[in-house]
């Protein structure tokens, strides 16, 4: 199976990397707009690089496309790909409007090909726990989830990363944890959100409340971490019988993680789950998609699609101070 990577930066290298340990699979080439950078992390890993995008989309020999170029640019080489007979892995968020993201879901099945998103967290090895725990009833229902993602600035005066291109931090940060709560809780039914104006005249930090049929969602955000302080996710999940808490921090020395579960009148009890690279399952997934081993609704871009109207539905929240209802989505599958 030959991939090609529409990207140069440190996604595409994280996709790549993963890409190389997999049996039979080989990296064709990478596409990039900056000769000197596409040409760097094509040698990395002996693989063609160009900056011309027709040279992967045209050859033949090229069976999926994995797309890592910033969030606000997915549609155009997303679409094209897929017009070209490939199947196609997308990084999240799947787009920073929903137009953009029907577009590429009506292309998809035009074309007849997969279009799926790298949603992380129905791979991390916490999270999925979790999600087992809730299906097997062992703690009864969840009955409330805080997800919390706190990191610095991915922005600075070298590199502004301008938020329609790159995506503000309640898209770009918070749709890993929307995504995990919808595939946990199902679909929402309204949000409500309040937060911090930045000096870049959008929200850099934000607390938002979903609401689920039977449980409530509050999602943390925030890119206004001061620069020494260590990216940091936490995840506490009440069940009727019981609390499951994970806090994961990466630091300059290395990371740090715990997962505990409370049950009763019994002391915390240190959960163990499978140390792995999600970002290495996800590729690994999207591949066994492509050669037709492995269901194809865990990453389909309809969940992702679905995240981002959550994130969509917070930010107007917001601005507008106001609940924001989220009707069923329509269609059967959830697309448009």
């Amino acid at each position: 199976m030959r991939i090609g990577i529409l990207g140069a930066g440190g996604m595409a290298r994280e996709h790549a990397a993963a890409y190389v340990r997999m049996k039979g699979v080989e990296i064709a080439g990478f596409y990039g707009r900056h000769r000197g950078k596409v040409e760097a992390t094509a040698k990395q890993f002996g693989a063609l690089a160009t900056t011309k995008m027709g040279r992967i989309l045209r050859d033949g020999s090229i069976d999926a496309v994995d797309v890592v170029v910033p969030s606000g640019v997915h549609r155009d080489p997303v679409i094209a790909a897929l017009e070209a007979g490939k199947d196609v892995f997308c990084e999240t968020p799947i787009a920073l409007t929903l137009e953009d993201a029907d577009a590429m879901l009506r292309a998809a099945r035009r074309s007849g090909r997969r279009l799926q998103c790298a949603q992380l967290m129905r791979f991390a090895s916490h999270t999925v726990h979790v999600r087992e725990t809730e299906r097997s009833g062992r703690l009864g229902a969840v009955t409330f989830v805080l997800a919390s993602r706190l990191s610095h600035p991915y922005w600075s005066t070298a590199e502004p990363r301008p938020f329609s291109t790159y995506g503000e931090p309640i898209a770009e940060l918070m749709i890993f944890d929307f995504n995990f709560l919808n595939w946990l809780l199902g679909s929402p039914s309204s949000v409500t959100a309040q937060g911090l104006r930045g000096d870049r005249n959008a929200a850099d930090h934000v607390l938002a409340e979903i609401r689920y049929p039977r449980a409530l969602g509050v999602a943390e955000g925030s890119a206004r971490m001061p620069g020494g302080f260590p990216f940091n996710t936490r995840l506490r999940v009440l069940f009727e019988g019981g609390l499951q808490e994970a806090d994961f921090r990466i630091k300059p020395d290395g990371f740090s993680s715990s997962f505990v579960e409370y049950a009763g009148d019994s002391a915390g009890r240190k959960i163990r789950v499978p140390g792995r690279d999600p970002y290495a399952a996800e590729c690994a997934h999207f591949v066994s998609v492509v050669r037709g081993n492995a269901d194809p609704d865990l990453l389909d871009a309809v969940h992702d699609r679905d995240a981002l109207r959550v994130a969509l539905a917070a930010r107007t929240a917001l601005r507008t101070g106001r609940k924001v209802s989220l009707p069923p989505r329509t269609g059967a599958s959830g697309r448009p």
